[in-house]
């Protein structure tokens, strides 16, 4: 009996630093089991996704080095003595495993056989097993001890259980309280954002309202002067349209899922021009410097945004030549795995002073501007969803080229 108290106080201590299940059961067989005298030992557990007993740990033949066991096999809870014992819950000395017909021959016959079920609230979470070479080996007192054992080994594995999930669910609320921390901040920006647009685009709301309503009182007191402001007129009504419009891509920007499409850079640009180049009198030539067979995979509708929107300020401040043509330029070129589209335009460009980057995406480039400032801080926010990026260049009174770096495949 001294004996036996040693081993369950040895296996005990021994168990103080062992983290996982298969740990405690390697514990068990190695550390005990060892000085038991037996000839063989395996220690099961039930994985509920096989919904059978699976051998975790082993000692004797079974385990002919460090953590491996030679041809495992799986029982079903019912079948053999292992089952049997399991599905009861009560353990079983085998005196001669060749009058018992539900005996199975795992890596050898062996004669008496010691079945004990790893019991927690009653319940059957594992087994262990042993065999043995001479019949009527099993007493007792190994019945009693290995029951013990069972015990101990059965709350040390729903502690290591509650510890891992606990650490599961930890690690859980951690991440959860990472994309809350990342969500908030990206709402605070979002927010930050849109009580400047708002700022912005209240007094760019009201310079063509306030143009449009000064005109009608004009054609109140002089209808025959319509002639000589509809032109203005127009250009207030087309201005406060591409403010609108502006606002809904950004809206729209915002919650539209990721789309990706085949899309030819070259048949994008050209389509988009064929719809705008009539927004100026003047003809407008469209100078294209590209490889014709330039595609990428990428979002069709986010991409026709930038273009539009590039285009759209190119023409509205590109200078007529001696020919009184508008030249804008656009160039495609390929690098590595991304492509490079370069628009230009020689129009009146910024003054020195001026900082593009995002902070002041609402400023305008220049006192003639009569765009909203809106246009630049749109094309980047829609580039940063399709992972490309804006680059601008320009000398003083020398016209603007924006570069937009654009992955060959999002």
């Amino acid at each position: 009996m001294q004996t036996f108290l040693k081993i369950i106080e040895a296996f005990t201590l021994s168990l103080t630093d062992t983290k996982t299940e298969e740990g405690i059961c390697w514990e068990l067989t190695r550390n005990v089991i060892a000085h038991m005298g037996f000839e063989d030992c395996v220690v099961y557990l039930f994985d509920d996704e096989k919904e059978a007993l699976v051998q975790v740990a082993a000692y004797g033949p079974k385990n002919p080095e460090d953590t491996y066991i030679l041809n495992p096999i799986l029982i079903k809870p019912g079948e053999g003595i292992v089952g049997n014992v399991f599905s009861s819950g009560k353990p079983e000395i085998i005196a001669d495993t060749r009058k018992d017909p539900r005996y199975l021959i795992d890596d050898q016959f062996r004669l008496s056989e010691i079945c004990v079920p790893i019991l927690y609230r009653g319940k059957a979470i594992g087994v262990i097993d042993s065999e043995h070479s001479e019949p009527g080996f099993y007493t007792e007192r190994h019945l009693t001890l290995l029951s013990i054992l069972a015990s101990i080994t059965s709350l040390k594995i729903i502690e290591t259980r509650s510890f891992n999930e606990l650490v599961k669910l930890n690690t859980e609320l951690e991440r959860e309280k990472l994309a809350y921390r990342q969500q908030n901040k990206e709402l605070t920006r979002v927010n930050n954002q849109l009580d400047e647009l708002i700022y912005h685009l209240s007094h760019d709301f009201r310079t063509p309202v306030i143009g449009v309503v000064g005109l009608m009182d004009v054609l109140e007191e002089s209808p025959e002067k319509f002639e000589s402001i509809k032109l203005y007129l127009k250009k207030n009504m087309e201005k406060l349209d591409r403010i609108l419009l502006s606002i809904y891509y950004y809206s729209i920007n915002l919650r539209r899922e990721i789309v990706r499409d085949n899309v030819e850079l070259n048949m994008l640009l050209q389509e988009i021009y064929n719809e705008i180049k009539h927004l100026r009198k003047s003809r407008v030539v469209l100078q294209l410097d590209n490889d014709t067979s330039a595609h990428c995979i990428t979002d069709a509708f986010r991409l026709k945004i930038i273009f539009r929107e590039l285009l759209e300020n190119a023409l509205q401040y590109a200078q007529p030549d001696l020919r009184q043509e508008l030249i804008i330029e656009a160039k495609i070129e390929k690098e590595e795995n991304q492509f490079i589209v370069t628009i230009s335009d020689n129009g009146i460009g910024f003054p020195e002073y001026f900082s593009f980057d995002k902070k002041n995406m609402f400023n305008k480039g220049s006192t003639f501007s009569k765009g909203a400032g809106i246009g630049f801080f749109l094309c980047q926010e829609v580039a940063a969803k399709i992972h490309a990026s804006l680059k601008v260049s320009f000398e003083n009174n020398r016209g603007v080229s924006i570069r937009i770096i654009l992955p060959e495949v999002i």
